[in-house]
């Protein structure tokens, strides 16, 4: 992972840039690209690589597209600790909600191209399932829905799936 990412020149800066965020607060200096991955750690340099492979395919794309992505990540990343979700990764499911719409590629095409779990899958296509009810609180959310939104938030609603 070092290596590839030293390959880069952006790649460093943005590496370096979120470790620097509020974040971590990491107050030591950072010696090499290296020492930066190991104080992230494997789970958040998972996490950072997901995130600058979307922004690196949304380049070209709006800003407020890609704001929109990064935001139902957060939303997703945020709700993972206080609703069952089994073995699917929220963060990862908030990330590819949009991925379609910035690869100009049908969902169908993206879920079959990546190895996600079957809850991810199934959502993602609109098929409903135990994690739909989070889907449908987010889009609820973002369409300003605060009706549907409180209805949805209830955690009876999750315990249901």
């Amino acid at each position: 992972m070092e290596a590839i990412i030293k390959q880069e020149a952006s790649v460093c800066y943005r590496l370096l840039r979120y470790l620097n965020s509020a974040a971590f607060a990491i107050q030591n200096e950072v010696h090499s690209i290296r020492h930066a991955l190991t104080l992230l750690g494997e789970r958040e340099v998972r996490r950072w690589v997901r995130l600058v492979a979307t922004l690196t395919a949304g380049e070209e794309k709006s800003s407020e597209l890609l704001v929109s992505a990064m935001v139902r990540v957060r939303f997703c990343e945020l709700l993972s600790p206080n609703v069952p979700h089994g073995e699917a990764d929220l963060f990862l499911m908030g990330l590819l909600s949009m991925i379609d719409a910035i690869l100009e590629i049908p969902m169908l095409r993206v879920v079959e191209t990546i190895p996600v779990d079957h809850d991810t899958k199934t959502v993602l296509l609109g098929g409903g399932g135990k994690l739909w009810p989070l889907y449908d609180l987010r889009l609820a959310r973002e369409s300003g829905d605060w009706n549907t939104t409180a209805a949805l938030a209830r955690p009876t609603q999750f315990e249901r799936q």
